[in-house]
């Protein structure tokens, strides 16, 4: 079964990340300014914008076969004595597979545990919506 709910979610979630912020005051599920921001004190680390962008649009994406991105879930990582911080999980190669954010680049990452390397997966987090995640999400 596919998941196409998830998928329309993203395409317009991308539309979003291109226009102007929603401006909807009862919406209680993405975050404020101030979350993002509190959160970037904890983790020690500068969100890139279009992440930002994400979470002030939506309370972040989780499918149960493999993709969760959530501001809560977000903290900090070394691997191979570099600093990351860990956006959430993407079962690209395995399961439990992380996607990673280095400091001050919009690039994402992921870390193929099984193998323990970290790869470079896409440009940004646009990228990431449209490219990576709509199409593994149509595969499921």
């Amino acid at each position: 079964g596919g998941c196409p709910a998830a998928v329309h979610c993203l395409v317009s979630l991308v539309g979003l990340m291109g226009g102007a912020p929603a401006s909807d005051e009862n919406s209680n599920t993405d975050h404020s300014e101030e979350q993002i921001g509190n959160r970037e004190k904890v983790l020690g680390f500068t969100l890139p914008s279009q992440v930002r962008k994400f979470f002030l649009l939506t309370a972040g994406i989780n499918v149960s076969t493999g993709v969760i991105v959530e501001l809560s879930g977000t903290f900090h990582l070394t691997i191979h004595g570099e600093r990351y911080c860990v956006l959430g999980e993407f079962w690209k190669e395995a399961d439990g597979d992380q996607l990673l954010l280095r400091p001050g680049e919009e690039t994402i990452w992921y870390y193929a545990h099984e193998h323990d390397k970290v790869k470079r997966l896409c440009n940004d987090m646009t990228e990431l919506l449209e490219k990576k995640l709509a199409r593994y999400l149509n595969e499921q």
